[in-house]
């Protein structure tokens, strides 16, 4: 046994599927299981909600009998494929053999990993591809998705799989059955939708009822071959697949952002397909289903696989993602090209498109630019295109290129909405935002100042729970920084926005309520200031 791991934990199963099964009920995936007493010597096993949010910081080793199960080296390629965040370490092999090095090699490599993964900046290091080479060569650092991208006839296949034999929805309906549809609908549906009033498991959920819907129409499963209940296992599948892809302990980049940005895409755009209380008109740019669902997926993994460091960083470090995009928009177009793949492999079923070729081309066209357009390098871009943007061309080319562009301007204002949240939503999205930006500043300091110091301090309260008073009090620099980013960013945004697409008007009034806060707080300590 590995002198680093004295406690380590082994589990044997007799087949893929029971593998699998464990894999989809760990502790920090999804609903796990405990035992609870009901009536006198009676043990009942329930499902509860998962609101652990760790990153697994040690390997997890799988031994795979290459005697006994049926193609095992492709059911490893999946294992370290959707389950990524366990840290896999796959190894199939005759288990009837003496097999004294094998075991030797995967104790070694054990030993290093455990170590390299045991503080946060050197996860970190290790998914920007900045540890050293045999982290690249062990696990899927950024630039090895790209140069090695997974082929999407396997990650189909993948999905297929999954679909087939593993029932998702099963777990969803859990969570279902606890507080019912219309408890999650009424919270999806609300501008006062607080992410951080829900576990991960919930938030999936809502993914999920919120892209249900378009997917089947888009899918078109009434014509389809397929079953409904097989293509909305699928959905369940991805859904699961992209979460996991988020690292959960990014302060602010993580699954519980992409879903508040896709929550407000959803929300924004039935704003702009209803027509005007006054006019009795709609807005005269109306997005298909299948362009709809385009965005939806696009708010849902515009920061996939996010590393919680900066464009910036990557550059000054010479990383070799930044040199494959040449350090432009890295992180976007990391994004971007994992993603679209990943939404083929959703839409190739048994190995064939659930939509035309020409409807996934504007489908990919779209999901990839409007990925791009939430780099706040280019936001100005944004704002000078913004004054010659006319929504009203007919002629399809000028159609398309405006779709494209309000796609943009829809998920630009997703990603920077939580400016505009209620007051007590608003506030803790501020908060993570300056715990994350705390981790990026020791990031730099170690990889590019060559710091040895690798603690990061976490703030020393429940973000979640906190209220808008207790937070200027705690965090004294916090209004500071919300003005600084609305002065450059949100304020003439939110305003052009709302001359230009007046659906989403309400933006720059909630944002004007919020500035109130802020503002005040900045002068209550000018004057404290002043007086000392």
């Amino acid at each position: 046994m590995s002198t680093t791991f004295p406690d380590a934990h082994i589990e044997s199963y007799a087949d893929k599927l029971q593998l699998l099964d464990r894999l989809v009920r760990n502790k920090n995936y999804i609903l796990g299981t405990k035992p609870v007493r009901k009536r006198i010597r009676q043990q009942h096993t329930v499902c509860v909600p998962n609101d652990s949010e760790d990153e697994v910081s040690y390997p997890v080793v799988i031994m795979i009998n290459s005697a006994s199960i049926e193609g095992a080296g492709k059911f490893s390629d999946l294992v370290e494929t959707h389950f990524r965040y366990l840290n896999p370490v796959t190894r199939s092999f005759d288990f009837s053999g003496s097999n004294s090095e094998v075991f030797e090699a995967v104790l070694t490599s054990m030993d290093r990993i455990s170590v390299s993964l045991a503080d946060r900046v050197s996860r970190m290091e290790c998914w920007t591809g900045l540890k050293d080479e045999f982290f690249d060569n062990t696990f899927n650092s950024m630039s090895k998705l790209i140069i090695y991208p997974c082929k999407l006839s396997d990650l189909s296949a993948n999905f297929d799989f999954l679909a087939s034999e593993v029932d998702f929805l099963k777990l969803l309906h859990t969570l279902e059955d606890r507080k019912g549809k219309l408890y999650y609908r009424n919270a999806y549906q609300s501008w006062g939708f607080n992410a951080y009033s829900f576990t991960l498991d919930e938030l999936l959920y809502i993914a999920y009822r919120i892209l249900l819907e378009p997917f089947l129409k888009c899918a078109n499963h009434r014509r389809s071959q397929h079953t409904k209940k097989l293509l909305m296992n699928r959905l369940a599948s991805f859904l699961f697949y992209i979460r996991d892809s988020y690292h959960p302990e990014n302060p602010f980049h993580n699954f519980r952002h992409a879903v508040d940005v896709l929550q407000a895409t959803n929300y924004f755009l039935k704003r702009i397909a209803t027509p005007d209380s006054q006019s009795a008109h709609k807005f005269p740019l109306q997005f298909t289903f299948c362009e709809r669902l385009a965005l939806l997926l696009a708010a849902l993994g515009h920061d996939m696989g996010h590393p919680a460091v900066t464009n910036k960083i990557l550059s000054e470090s010479h990383s070799t993602i930044a040199s494959l995009f040449q350090d432009d928009s890295v992180l976007e177009n990391f994004h971007q090209f994992e993603f679209r793949n990943v939404c083929s492999a959703l839409l190739h079923v048994n190995g064939e498109l659930a939509v035309s070729e020409e409807v996934w081309e504007t489908m990919e066209s779209l999901i990839k630019s409007s990925i791009l357009a939430t780099d706040m390098a280019k936001h100005d871009e944004y704002l000078h295109h913004m004054e010659k943007f006319d929504p009203r061309g007919i002629l399809k080319e000028e159609r398309m290129e405006n779709i494209r562009f309000l796609a943009s301007l829809v998920i630009k204002s997703a990603d920077i909405s939580n400016v505009c949240r209620p007051l007590q939503t608003s506030v803790k999205w501020a908060l993570s935002l300056v715990q994350e930006f705390a981790e990026v500043g020791k990031f730099e300091q170690v990889v590019v100042n060559g710091s040895s110091d690798r603690t990061i301090e976490k703030l020393p309260f429940d973000i979640s729970q906190i209220d808008p008073d207790s937070a200027i009090e705690k965090v004294p620099g916090l209004s500071a920084s919300e003005m600084f980013f609305i002065n450059r960013f949100a304020s003439n945004f939110f305003l052009r926005i709302g001359k230009v697409v007046p659906p989403l008007l309400f933006l720059h009034r909630e944002l004007t309520q919020n500035t109130g806060f802020w503002v005040a707080d900045e002068e209550k300590k000018a004057v404290i200031e002043k007086s000392v």
